[in-house]
């Protein structure tokens, strides 16, 4: 996108039905509110500025991938918990 995305706001709460989000290739450096993206399955946000994983706990329940390869995460302290629910990390 040109601009491209650099904040995940409100607004992907209303996206109520989506169960593939994908946002890479962008300067988003912060994971926002997904608590209201209720089938949410996949999302992508490979190549960003992400230095963290944080605010995935509304979406756990559904999430099955989660796309992370080139950002800037140092550590993933919350892999054990991914993992445990079955979900794959990329």
């Amino acid at each position: 996108m040109c601009p491209p995305v650099e904040k995940m706001d409100s607004s992907l709460n209303s996206l109520k039905c989506c169960r593939h989000l994908a946002l890479s290739t962008n300067n988003i450096d912060k994971i926002g509110s997904l608590s209201g993206l209720e089938k949410l399955e996949i999302l992508s946000l490979g190549r960003n500025c992400l230095k963290k994983l944080e605010n995935l706990d509304g979406i756990a329940g559904t999430l099955q991938e989660l796309w992370l390869s080139y950002n800037q995460i140092d550590r993933l302290v919350s892999v054990r918990w991914l993992c445990s629910l079955g979900m794959q990390v990329c």
